[in-house]
């Protein structure tokens, strides 16, 4: 294997392991939604897509 297709090779690995990383995140992220969306007294099959930034914000406030 020549050195220019095992680095290919690495390259690939490491877009798959972003995709995963991202996967990950995504599913803790609207999972923490749900969990969010009951401390704020709403229902959690009713939540809205965020990101993490915003989900902190909201924790902040319904913990006030």
């Amino acid at each position: 294997m020549t050195s220019k297709k095992r680095l290919e090779n690495k390259v690939e690995d490491l877009e798959e392991e972003e995709e995963t990383d991202d996967e990950i995140e995504k599913s803790f992220v609207r999972e923490f939604q749900k969990k969010v969306a009951r401390l704020e007294g709403k229902d959690p099959s009713e939540i809205e897509e965020t990101d993490l930034g915003e989900l902190i914000r909201r924790i902040r406030k319904a913990m006030e």
